[in-house]
């Protein structure tokens, strides 16, 4: 059966106009091996008036399919729609579209929206569009999702500008021999104002997989900023990640976090940066953990410049035959000053090892000083000292 109908309506009031248009068509045809059925439909309407304008545009159609082998359907709808009034404008625009796909072997659905709005006024303007995608497939006793989402928008003003997006991940697997799962979020976003600019964008990503009796989860993150404006700049970045592994032996996390930053104003510079690392080991009664830290900074003005950096180390490891623990920190340091320089520099270890039969310490400490002025020359030194404890249990 087809159907097809066309409308129109035209109204003049003044020096208003009018008009609509609509067309809707229906299809069916069913057979031995199968039905199939659609439908599709469309609108037009349109206002104009003194400084105003309005337009719109819809369409949508609806397809199923079915027969011996399963089934298939799909689903669009798309809008558009235009007005003017004065200096300002606006417009919007959308779409979903469904879809779902099944037949002996398993099951497929889709879903994807997406839309977009644009305004603009006297001295200003907006935009903004996004976009989302679901998707599930499901055969043969594993199972898949994801969601997929993305955004942009756009602000200009007087003076003023802002720029945004973002984009967003799921994923989920699922079948006989356990699950994975995955996220992932990022975003930029930037501001303009004057003189003054600043810049931010971030990225996290979750995974998780667990199979076989075995679990491992990681989590990741990174972060830029950067800021600019009269004589001033200033520019920063970090980094993490935490992961999990568990399983029949034991677990395993390890935890890495990074840093840099940077600022500069005037004939002023400034710099420091850092990394630390943690690390869980446990197994078969055994337990081993470290920390690792890592840090550097830079200073430099007029006729003035520092520069240090540092490092520590703190380890310890257990078991049924008792414990070993170690610790080194070493740091530099330098400043220089108009005709005068300064450095120092150390060295520290500690160690300590009990077992079933005794316990032992030692202490190893390390420096260096030097200093340099206008005619004068100053050196210290002091070398290792090394205590050593034994005792019989």
């Amino acid at each position: 059966m087809v159907t097809l109908v066309n409308t129109e309506e035209k109204c003049v009031c003044g020096v208003h106009t009018s008009m609509s248009t609509s067309m809707s068509r229906d299809v069916s045809m069913g057979g031995p091996n199968g039905h199939y059925a659609a439908h599709t439909s469309a609108s037009v309407s349109r206002s104009a008036g003194p400084g105003y304008k309005g337009y719109s545009v819809s369409v949508s159609q609806k397809v199923h399919n079915s027969g011996a082998w399963g089934h298939n359907t799909h689903n669009i709808a798309t809008s558009l729609s235009t007005s003017i009034t004065g200096n300002h404008r606006s417009m919007s625009a959308g779409m979903t579209e469904d879809t779902s796909i099944r037949t002996c072997s398993g099951h497929h659905k889709t879903h994807t929206a997406t839309s977009v709005s644009t305004s603009a006024g006297k001295g200003y303007r907006s935009m903004s569009a996004s976009c989302t995608k679901d998707t599930s497939i499901k055969k043969c006793g594993h199972h898949q999702q994801t969601h997929l989402a993305t955004s942009v928008s756009q602000s200009t003003g007087v003076g003023y500008q802002t720029y945004s997006a973002s984009l967003s991940r799921n994923q989920r697997n699922s079948g006989a021999w356990g699950y994975h799962t995955e996220a992932v979020s990022s975003s930029i976003s930037t501001t303009v104002k004057g003189n003054h600019r600043s810049m931010s964008a971030s990225c996290t990503k979750d995974t998780s997989i667990k199979k076989c009796g075995h679990h491992q989860q990681t989590h990741l993150a990174t972060s830029v900023s950067q800021s600019t404006g009269v004589g001033y700049q200033t520019y920063s970045a970090s980094l993490s990640r935490n992961q999990r592994k568990s399983g029949a032996w034991g677990y395993q996390t390890e935890a890495v976090s990074s840093s840099i930053s940077t600022t500069v104003k005037g004939n002023h510079r400034s710099m420091s940066a850092s990394c630390t690392k943690d690390t869980s080991i446990k197994k078969c009664g055994h337990h081993q953990q470290t920390h690792l830290a890592t840090s550097v900074s830079q200073s430099t003005g007029v006729g003035y410049q520092t520069y240090s950096a540092s490092m520590s180390r703190n380890q310890r490891n257990s078991g049924a035959w008792g414990y070993h623990t170690e610790a080194v920190s070493s740091s530099i340091s330098t400043t220089v000053k108009g005709n005068h320089r300064s450095m120092s520099a150390s060295y520290t270890k500690d160690t300590s090892l009990k077992t079933c039969s005794g316990h032992h310490t030692t202490h190893t400490s390390t420096s260096v000083s030097t200093s340099v002025g206008k005619g004068h020359t100053y050196k210290s030194r002091k070398h290792f000292a090394l205590y050593t404890i034994l005792s019989t249990v």
